[in-house]
């Protein structure tokens, strides 16, 4: 081993030598903590893929909606800002805000319709196998860095 590997394997054994004398042990009660932890983890993950719930989409649907709201309101005050000189935007700036705020305008309108049974199922079904995409996509990412 050249000297200065030697020296640096040599410094970095002295600095985390203490850290593994003090790790915690690992108790009966901390364990079954853990095994909980891990199937709290475990049911989440399962979640996490998607919304797959006619609640979830309405409440991402809701969210989006507000988005939406804040970005054309964002769009207006500048544009605004602009007419009343506050701000100076270029010409390309001022027609992508003016763009951005109609088809916002307009994916806002279209949301103001309450979505149908059919169309609840629909995007249920879709988000279900997207999150079983992702899974699979998950696993086998998984596999390949345990195999690394």
């Amino acid at each position: 081993m050249p000297r200065t590997s030697r020296t640096v394997f040599l410094l970095l054994s002295l600095l985390l030598l203490p850290a593994v004398a003090i790790l915690p042990t690992v108790s009966a009660s901390d364990a079954a903590d853990n095994n909980a932890a891990d199937r709290f983890r475990r049911r989440d993950r399962e979640l996490s893929f998607g919304d797959t719930t006619r609640e979830q989409i309405l409440e991402t649907r809701e969210r989006r909606r507000k988005q939406l709201k804040n970005m054309v309101l964002d769009a207006r005050k500048k544009l605004a800002d602009h007419a009343a000189g506050e701000i100076t935007l270029t010409p390309e700036k001022k027609k992508a805000l003016e763009d951005q705020m109609d088809i916002f305008q307009r994916k806002l309108n279209t949301m103001k319709d309450e979505l149908e049974d059919w169309e609840i199922e629909r995007l249920i079904a879709r988000e279900s196998d997207r999150a079983e995409l992702r899974r699979q996509r998950s696993a086998a990412s998984r596999r390949i860095s345990d195999e690394i």
